[in-house]
């Protein structure tokens, strides 16, 4: 996985997170979703063990995510969404493999 260094007179803009850019990362603990992300691909975030913060509150335009994307991430994982689109992501994610733990607020 590549290391972005962030500054403020640098930035990075994703549109989509991929399969090969983060997929068996075991030492990715939290994921912070911004305004850009438009799509997250199938499992992008597949056997990420440690995975268990997810915040995508920024990302309101997120349309799609891949099959499988977060299988096998902390079972207990906690994933803050925008509270307008609650019910339309808690069905992306149940689709895309979030534990039946995981809290979805």
């Amino acid at each position: 996985m590549p290391v972005f260094k962030h500054s403020e007179t640098d930035a990075v803009k994703f549109l989509w997170l991929s399969f090969s850019d983060t997929q068996n990362t075991r030492v990715l603990q939290t994921l912070f979703c911004g305004k850009n992300i438009k799509n997250i691909d199938r499992e992008a975030f597949a056997e990420c063990s440690k995975l268990s913060n997810i915040n995508m509150k920024k990302a309101k335009g997120i349309t799609s995510i891949g099959k499988k994307a977060f299988r096998k991430i902390n079972a207990k994982a906690k994933v803050t969404v925008p509270a307008a689109k609650k019910a339309k992501y808690k069905n992306l994610l149940k689709k895309a493999g979030l534990p039946k733990k995981a809290a979805v607020k």
